[in-house]
């Protein structure tokens, strides 16, 4: 066996130990010291690595469970009964013979690990260009975490919204985390917002992306398309055609019975004193309207229709 066929095999069983839901610490141990050990070991892992992201969305992409047709992109897609891929030998055999036909080189600079922390105030906004030349434009009051290895780019939304204009860069997949789901790329243009731990929204303004739990099946969304990801349960929708950018760039938001909570979170997004909701049956309701969050005044103004009055505080507003 020569030595790039040994390495392509190491690395195949590498890609099988990352990719599973859970990876013990010694086997973590024993990874960074084979990728250590030879600068040929994270070229053939960044292959693989990439070849099994595009294997895993075109699984989603095939499967007619998960297919939306025409106008019922309303309806949601039940996420319980999907199961995460699954790992299959002759799986494995493919990769191998595929790591042994490529062999771009990896720059040195990127086999080190890199973090960024970025974070905007509230009520600013601001444009980043990231480590590896991905533009992103983070909402008032938001924090992303960027971690680049020589086989992956992730982005942590720690929370707010964020509009990422990705690099596209062929080996290194990019991988936005937001609570319990994930939104994955090779490269796009693409907006986040982290709702909540449970709940994501997604639009798609260029490229395609997937959508889905982490370490679950990812759900595609192209072009022109929008995917709220509740929970175990995904809603599709289309963009308005005019719709260019993120709605949040201009100070706006369009609520089409979303959680009330939502609506205060962007609004404290811009708001010099935290709003609480002191009732229960306000966290609990839905609401449906177009908002100019940017101005926290007005829009607070603006929900007395709903039977929601504001009360403040030398420290807090309170919803009552």
């Amino acid at each position: 066996m020569s030595d790039d066929e040994r390495i392509a095999k190491d690395a195949t069983y590498w890609i099988e130990q990352i990719n599973r839901p859970a990876v013990d610490t010694s086997q973590s141990a024993r990874f960074d010291a084979w990728i250590a050990a030879d600068p040929r070991h994270g070229e053939a892992f960044a292959r693989l690595q990439a070849l099994w992201d595009s294997a895993v969305l075109e699984m989603a992409l095939s499967d007619p469970d998960l297919m939306i047709d025409g106008d019922d992109s309303e309806d949601p897609i039940a996420m319980a009964d999907v199961p995460a891929p699954t790992h299959r030998p002759w799986r494995w055999i493919g990769f191998a013979a595929a790591a042994a036909i490529v062999v771009a080189a990896v720059p040195m600079s990127m086999m080190s690990s890199t973090v960024q922390r970025l974070e905007t105030t509230k009520g600013a906004g601001a444009t980043l260009v990231l480590a590896d030349g991905s533009r992103v434009e983070l909402s008032p009051n938001a924090e992303i975490e960027a971690e680049y290895r020589p086989w992956s780019r992730t982005v942590t939304l720690v929370r707010g919204e964020a509009y990422f204009d990705v690099r596209h860069d062929r080996w290194r997949p990019f991988r936005v985390a937001s609570g319990d789901n994930e939104v994955k790329v090779l490269g796009t243009a693409f907006n986040v917002d982290r709702q909540s731990e449970t709940s994501t929204f997604v639009e798609v303004f260029r490229g395609r992306v997937g959508l889905g739990p982490r370490n679950g099946r990812l759900v595609p969304i192209e072009k022109g398309s929008a995917g709220h990801m509740a929970g175990k349960r995904l809603v599709m929708s289309r963009l308005d055609p005019s719709q260019q950018e993120p709605e949040w760039k201009s100070g706006w938001f369009d609520a089409a019975e979303v959680p009330f909570p939502v609506l205060i979170d962007k609004l404290n997004r811009y708001s010099a004193k935290p709003i609480i909701i002191r009732r229960r049956d306000l966290a609990q309701r839905n609401i449906t309207g177009r908002f100019r969050v940017r101005d926290v005044s007005e829009t607070l103004g603006a929900l007395a229709a709903y039977g929601v009055h504001p009360t403040e505080t030398p420290e807090t507003i309170i919803l009552e």
